[in-house]
């Protein structure tokens, strides 16, 4: 058989077109930690470890340690032999946690050189995120997610940002990371969590900026429940969600059209 290119492998998380086969992948849940407070999740309370719902930020367990990520990623591989990208999209920040990270480069270094690697971030970490693509040549694909780019907003977003410079900082951090990524020929995805009477006037603005700093693809994802952290929030209906989406299709805006908001832990296609 063939070998594939790595850069012929579709990743449905970047896949802007229908119906098409995409690579298998998995997630490592090795991310801990998390100091964001986004009012939309509930992690700081919970951590939403062994929750067993299907949404972001969930995972049956935590996987740390060489020999535990090691024995997870041999399972997988198990499971999966065709799988082609590794990801790492929580339960927590990952570049947060980013000595688990440095254990997941070596692994892969030396026993998974031609597996491709995938992270998520909040972008906040921005200098980690230099460090990961200077070490660690197989990083292809990066998720940021940036709900806002007026500082106000921003502030009202995430519970750890309580003043300008710290917004600001925060939003210079993921456009940086943004030019960063695509310096080193890196495909750029930008999560949008849609929230109502909060961010929804700024996104198509946003998405606009965005593009012009190089974003390959955008995904708006519609608030989840998450414990009680959207009790004092508006909650938006699917078809005003649906509504913003298909607006944005009208403009032009190359949109994820795959993804179903998976757990931390998932693994398959």
């Amino acid at each position: 058989m063939k070998q594939m290119h790595v850069y012929e492998i579709k990743h449905c998380c970047f896949n802007t077109e229908r119906n098409i086969i995409c690579s298998a992948r998995i997630h490592v849940p090795l991310a801990e930690k998390c100091s964001m407070g986004c009012i939309y999740c509930n992690y700081i309370n919970d951590r939403n470890i062994t929750d067993r719902k299907d949404r972001p930020g969930t995972a049956g367990m935590l996987v740390t340690g060489r020999e535990g990520i090691k024995a997870y990623l041999e399972k997988a591989f198990e499971l999966i032999p065709e799988c082609n990208i590794v990801g790492i999209s929580g339960p927590g920040e990952p570049l947060e946690n980013y000595e688990q990270l440095e254990i997941l480069q070596e692994i892969m270094k030396n026993q998974y050189p031609d597996k491709l690697l995938c992270v998520c971030s909040n972008g906040r970490y921005y200098e980690q995120f230099y460090l990961l693509v200077d070490n660690f040549k197989n990083v292809k694909y990066f998720t940021v997610t940036i709900n806002s780019l007026n500082p106000n907003t921003v502030q009202h977003i995430y519970k750890s940002i309580d003043s300008d410079r710290e917004a600001v900082d925060l939003i210079d951090g993921q456009i940086s990371i943004i030019k960063r990524a695509k310096q080193n020929g890196i495909k750029v995805k930008v999560n949008t969590v849609y929230l109502s009477g909060i961010n929804d006037k700024e996104i198509v603005s946003m998405f606009s900026k965005l593009k012009e700093y190089g974003v390959d693809c955008f995904n708006l994802l519609n608030q989840i429940q998450s414990g009680n952290a959207l009790q004092q929030m508006e909650n938006a209906s699917f078809d005003d969600y649906r509504m913003m989406r298909n607006y944005l299709a009208e403009q032009g805006f190359p949109l994820t059209s795959q993804c179903r908001q998976c757990r931390s832990d998932f693994c398959g296609y």
